[in-house]
């Protein structure tokens, strides 16, 4: 698709490219301490969590139609709200602060962006693999992880290390629009991703599915008796004439030898 390949491809560039990037800007107010570090790690790792619960939540609760309206609106939010600078503080919940400000709602977005865009690839195309863009969104991440230290902090800066992510989420804004707007003009059924049903739909607890399927098995088994029993009694008879066909040459060849 046009907008949900690049999108997870982008998308998930700029998730890690954020993680070192607002980890050295908090270094000059807090320090590098280890507190520092594991306060990052816990922003990242909670928001990524709540990106995923809010897209299992988008795809299993609302119908496309209305996914699509929901993701633009907070696409459309992370864009136009302002971000607070951070601020000097002392201790851990001053850095979670300083970052839910900085990139809560950009990085929030971003975390939403592979599971919820693999959910619509396969509403709109029941024919597509959306597990694919899994395997592009892995790459990305490391592309990112290893071009800050070798490629952006070394050779562009920091100052124009954070012009490029802005102008890039800005674009990735724009592409996950764009996939909201083709979801809403087509209208996918929610039961299209595939079309081999899942077990979950088979709903074998009810009576009527246990009767009806023991009905067919027994139909079925049947149809293979008759066939059977059809097939013996041919073959019953074959041999009956060939044993009567042996017999009169046997006649025939004792009255010509008498």
């Amino acid at each position: 698709m046009l907008w949900i390949g690049p999108a997870v491809v982008l998308g998930a560039f700029l998730l890690f490219l954020v993680q070192p990037m607002a980890g050295k800007l908090l270094l000059p107010l807090y320090g590098g301490s280890a507190a520092v570090w594991s306060a990052c790690l816990l922003f990242f790792q909670s928001v990524l969590l709540l990106g995923y619960v809010y897209a299992h939540f988008l795809a299993r609760a609302l119908k496309p139609r209305a996914q699509a309206a929901a993701h633009g609106a907070v696409v459309l939010a992370c864009v136009l709200l302002p971000r607070a600078a951070p601020q000097e503080g002392s201790d851990a919940a001053h850095v979670l602060l300083a970052l839910a400000g900085a990139v809560g709602l950009p990085y929030f977005l971003l975390s939403t962006t592979s599971p919820l865009m693999q959910h619509w690839l396969g509403l709109l195309d029941a024919r597509s693999q959306p597990y694919r863009l899994s395997a592009w969104s892995n790459a990305a991440c490391a592309l990112a992880l290893l071009a800050f230290p070798f490629l952006f902090e070394p050779r562009i800066g920091l100052s124009r290390l954070q012009l490029f992510w802005n102008g890039a989420f800005l674009v990735q804004a724009a592409l996950l629009a764009g996939a909201a707007w083709l979801v809403w003009k087509r209208q996918p059924s929610a039961t299209c991703t595939s079309s081999v049903p899942r077990p979950s739909q088979l709903d074998l607890s009810s009576s009527s599915a246990r009767r009806s399927m023991s009905s067919d098995s027994s139909c079925s088994n049947m149809r293979f008796i008759s066939r059977s029993e059809s097939g013996l009694s041919a073959a019953s008879k074959a041999a009956s004439r060939m044993r009567l066909s042996s017999s009169r040459l046997l006649m025939v060849g004792v009255s010509f030898m008498d």
